[in-house]
């Protein structure tokens, strides 16, 4: 079983495997190289501080107090303003992160592709809301017995779908003991709630539940590449799909519980327990595929290069790979990490090196065409 996570109190260092989420911190977006997909989280008395796993080509996780960052890293453009709106923000969370970092990719910072995406990305959100909220007054009304064919016609606008939605509640709010207005008001804030995720039967799958998806296709394709691999690289692969499969396995048992909740919608209007249960399961969703996107991503735009960058790009993934918390795991891990971090550093050259600050602009390059790619 993996040890519990220790801090050297002089040297800032953190050893073993993180007990809890809040623990193991949220994934920062940075685009410096160095950087990038380290950790934030907020210590015992409230302040931030960054997580950086793999320091310099060290073991363990290293620790610096969030406010020094500017001052330790020379960073992108894009990293000082990101810096800039977390600490503002004090986005210590999944969703508070990836606001915030939307925000600052829509303000071009991460290239013109970065932005266009970003945009797309916070109008997305709305709209899928909206279509969430839809989805969840057919259901209302479909457990209530009546027949809605011109709402299903209407789906594909959204401000349609919202006045038409609102109406039609009038026809059962009365069941509720709610006037139609506190109906509607309450279903479209279940609805934020459920976003992220979305109704299994819904017109498109929401952000995390595709994100699901794709974690799948990542892991078969890290055994894949293990299994054709000829060098000690194959073993980077195998253990990312190890982690990529314990991480499914969870998160597919958070979403079979979700469903089977939102089959029953009239309860999650009107019960506070069962919406607070529905609220768990998709925070736990939210954290557990915390910096997964990330990692699909760069592995999609790699899978078309050389046999060498793809070895860089394990390395890089073996690094920053979201490890399970304890709480969520009892790990029986039966590979050798020291070997692993041995086969990683005999591969990987470095991407900055911190004691002159010079950064490596094809690797900034390669970060930000992965942010452009993830919504």
């Amino acid at each position: 079983m993996a040890e519990p996570l220790q801090t050297s109190p002089h040297l800032g260092i953190l050893h073993g495997r993180p007990s809890t989420f809040l623990e193991r911190g949220v994934c920062v977006p940075f685009t410096t190289p160095l950087l990038s997909q380290a950790r934030l989280r907020m210590d015992r008395y409230g302040q931030l501080e960054c997580l950086l796993p793999g320091f310099s080509g060290g073991k363990g996780t290293y620790v610096f107090a969030w406010r020094t960052v500017p001052e330790v890293f020379r960073t992108t453009l894009h990293d000082r303003a990101l810096h800039r709106e977390i600490q503002e923000r004090k986005a210590n969370t999944p969703d508070a992160m990836r606001m915030a970092a939307l925000s600052v990719a829509a303000r071009g910072l991460a290239g013109i592709a970065a932005a266009v995406v970003a945009t797309e990305a916070l109008e997305k959100e709305q709209r899928f809301a909206v279509v969430t909220n839809y989805v969840l007054v057919l259901e209302l009304l479909r457990e209530a017995g009546v027949n809605a064919p011109d709402l299903i016609r209407a789906m594909a606008d959204a401000e349609q779908a919202r006045q038409m939605a609102k109406n039609a509640l009038k026809w059962i709010a009365d069941s509720y003991g709610m006037t139609a207005d506190e109906m509607y008001a309450r279903a479209e804030a279940v609805a934020n709630e459920l976003a992220p995720v979305g109704f299994p039967q819904g017109p498109t799958p929401g952000r995390l539940r595709e994100l699901v998806r794709r974690l799948a296709t990542f892991r078969d394709d890290m055994n894949r590449w293990a299994g054709t691999e000829a060098t000690e690289a194959a073993g980077l692969a195998t253990f990312l799909a190890k982690v990529a499969d314990e991480t499914l396995g969870i998160a597919q048992a958070r979403l079979s519980s979700l469903d089977r909740i939102l089959v029953k919608t009239r309860a999650l209007m009107v019960d506070p327990a069962i919406r607070k249960e529905a609220a768990s399961l998709i925070g736990t969703l939210s954290w557990l595929l915390d910096g997964w996107e990330y990692m699909v991503q760069v592995w999609q735009d790699a899978a078309e290069q050389s046999d060498d960058l793809q070895r860089q790009t394990l390395c890089e993934l073996f690094r920053i790979a979201p490890v399970i918390p304890m709480e969520e795991l009892a790990s029986n891990e039966n590979l050798d990490i020291e070997a692993l971090r041995t086969v990683q550093r005999r591969w990987v050259r470095g991407n900055q090196d911190w004691r002159t600050g010079g950064l490596d602009y094809d690797a900034v390059r390669r970060i930000e065409a992965a942010k452009a790619n993830i919504a």
